[in-house]
């Protein structure tokens, strides 16, 4: 615990040295709203269809929970990055009696405080200028977003281990990823609309079952606007979420683990690539 706080007030005070409070505050609001706006004009020209409808609605909440993955996952594994190469300190704090793996935990939970509220945002301005309607299921919410940042933490240990022994391409590869997931996660498409070769990539990844958790506790009692998991019910998802959520976490701990040992044995620890 000691160790996940000094990463998380770490975090805090990095994230947020760049500006006055006002500012850093209002850039977490602004730009996830012009995201959400980039969105519905892509929808609208595409369909021509009402801003009203189910499909729309499940589009812009998908947009906006990713939200969370773009900044828990990529606060996680980029910490290996800064750390090594800008603020050349990831030598240093691996001698020093710290976890490291609830160290970056919380540096990744700055992500998840930053993007709740900007979904927050999101979520009242469609309410506010799109009329969107929510149903909100308080409980199946909270189990979402524990599970779901839990996961999100876990692939991006994957990831900074990853970046431990990648030179100059560690950047580019965790975008990669997070575009994978945007792609095949159902987050703005759903999987039965992706050819049917590459929707089993869909259904593997546990972030689909989150998201669908997701939209079921905000759109309870609500049309839907994705039909892919139409036919289970959320006592399954969440089955399906703990499962996923628990092999994650032992694959996780696992290949980073793997990772930083290779890491010391080359001393990829201290190197600079050209950050």
């Amino acid at each position: 615990m000691k160790s996940f706080l000094t990463g998380f007030w770490l975090g805090v005070k990095i994230e947020t040295n760049w500006t006055n409070p006002l500012i850093y505050i209002g850039y977490y609001l602004i730009k996830p709203v012009s995201s959400a706006l980039v969105i519905t004009f892509m929808y609208l020209a595409s369909t021509q269809a009402s801003t009203a409808s189910p499909m729309f609605v499940s589009i812009y909440i998908g947009n906006a929970f990713y939200l969370y993955v773009g900044n828990i996952m990529f606060g996680v594994a980029f910490t290996i990055l800064l750390d090594r190469e800008k603020y050349k300190t990831l030598k240093v704090i691996t001698m020093a009696p710290v976890d490291l793996l609830p160290f970056l935990a919380g540096r990744g939970m700055v992500g998840f405080f930053t993007s709740t509220i900007s979904v927050i945002m999101v979520l009242l301005f469609g309410n506010l200028v799109f009329h969107m309607e929510y149903c909100i299921d308080p409980g199946l919410l909270a189990l979402s977003l524990v599970l779901g940042t839990i996961i999100l933490i876990m692939l991006g240990f994957v990831m900074a281990g990853i970046n431990l022994l990648v030179a100059r391409h560690a950047g580019s590869s965790t975008e990669a990823v997070a575009g994978m997931l945007f792609l095949f996660s159902g987050i703005i498409i759903p999987l039965e609309v992706l050819p049917e070769i590459l929707r089993p990539i869909g259904y593997a990844i546990p972030i689909t079952y989150w998201m669908e958790l997701v939209r079921r506790s905000l759109q309870s009692g609500l049309p839907h606007g994705f039909v892919t998991f139409s036919n289970m019910s959320t006592q399954t998802l969440i089955l399906f979420l703990l499962l996923s959520t628990t092999a994650v976490c032992v694959i996780s701990v696992l290949v980073f683990k793997l990772c930083l040992k290779t890491a010391y044995k080359h001393g990829y620890l201290d190197r600079e690539t050209g950050y």
